[in-house]
Formats: C-alpha cells, structure tokens, sequence
C-alpha cells in the first residue's frame, strides 16, 4: 500500500510534512503534483468539491511516468471536500496505486471519509498531542503492561469529558495503533490485538460522528472489550 492520510489542522503544515517525506525518498519537485480545489476552480469558477471528474483527473495523472526520479507523489489537498461518490471512485486507486507513485490524501480529520477509504491508507498526523495528554492510552497504545477495567472506564471518562476533542483523541489513537501494527507485521510478531484495536476504534469513531449515541457509553464499551483481549 502507498497511499496515505495526513492529519493536520493546518494545511501549510501538512502540505510541508509531505514535502518532507517526499524529499527524504529522493521524490523531486518536478514529480509532484498537487490537486486542490483552486486547481478544480480553474476547470469550473463554481468548484467547491472533488466529483467523479476530478478523480478522473488524478487517475490519468498517476499513471505517468515519473519525469526525473522513479517515483512520484500525487497530493489531494483538502481531501475533506471529497464528495461521496468521488471517494468510491478514489478507491480502486488508494487500494492498488501504480508501483510508481506514493498517493496523499491531506485534510483537517477523518470526519468526512467514508470507512472503506480509511481502512485503505496509512494514518498519519501531523500534531500528535492528545494522546500524550491521557497518561492511560499509553497502557493502552504501546501493552507496557495489561490494561485493568478501572483503568478502561477512566480512559473513557476521560475523553468523554470534551467532546469537541474526542473524535481528535480516536484519531490519534488511530494512528499509533497503525504505527505499532505495522511494526509488528514487519517484524513477523503476533498483532492480533493490534488488529483488533484499529478496527474496533475505527467502529467508534464512525458511529459517534454520525449517531447521536452516547459517547461514554460507546467508549467504556470498546475499551473494556479490549482490556479483556490482552
């Protein structure tokens, strides 16, 4: 898979941890290349959203060749303005990118990300900081040690107390369990709990942004179950 989700509240600082990234493997300037909705407002002055069109765009763009090095990048920049039936036409694409290109989708969250696109990209954010602040996820994230009930339900007491952050705090988690699933694939170890993690966390995170449920609730029910599962 070379397909990736940045995280960044702040596009500039997204665009320039590509960059960075892209620099770091040998991807030259000239073979980078970036969509945005000003650049779909060249096309149509009315554009506020990527359409099925603007995938087609990008498709035919990918499957260039590199024009100096040996691989490329495409870069979406505020990905978030996808429309639904253009992330299901993106999906061919996240699964199974050319050899030679390195895919970016850029936006503020994954609020408006359907699950199978999710479920498709390396997770990445740009502010790791929510976490680091709930001295109970590190029990959870990294398994230093078996993580009790007690500690499950203060977890998610804990971030349901703002809500306006919880959805923020699922996705960094996101990222980290992804980062140590990955690790642990390379490394040949056991992740079914990593596995697990990532795909009961991604459940949370879809049914709070889109239902009323109770956040609590939702939370003290998914990480109980993984307390269990260690």
């Amino acid at each position: 898979m070379q397909s990736f989700l940045i995280l960044s509240p702040n596009e500039e600082k997204g665009l320039t941890f590509i960059h960075d990234y892209c620099t770091k493997h040998s991807i030259d300037v000239l073979d980078r290349t970036i969509f945005s909705l000003e650049t779909q407002k060249k096309k149509n002055e009315k554009a506020l959203s990527f359409t099925i069109e603007s995938i087609r765009d990008i498709q035919k763009q990918m499957y260039l060749t590199p024009f100096k090095g040996t691989q490329k990048a495409i870069i979406i920049a505020s990905a978030g303005q996808l429309t639904l039936p253009a992330q299901n036409a993106l999906l061919k694409m996240l699964e199974e990118p050319p050899a030679h290109t390195l895919l970016f989708l850029l936006a503020k969250n994954t609020d408006a990300f359907i699950p199978t696109v999710l479920s498709r990209v390396f997770l990445f954010s740009v502010e790791n900081t929510f976490v680091d602040d709930i001295p109970e996820s590190k029990e959870l994230l990294q398994g230093t040690s078996p993580l009790k009930p007690s500690q499950a339900l203060k977890y998610a007491e804990v971030l349901a107390k703002d809500s306006s952050k919880t959805l923020s705090i699922l996705e960094q988690t996101l990222v980290v369990l992804r980062q140590n699933l990955f690790k642990k694939i390379e490394a040949g170890e056991n992740s079914s709990y990593e596995k697990k993690a990532v795909r009961e966390i991604l459940k949370a995170h879809t049914t709070l942004s889109r239902t009323n449920t109770n956040t609590r609730m939702t939370l003290e029910h998914i990480f109980l179950t993984l307390s269990q599962d260690r």
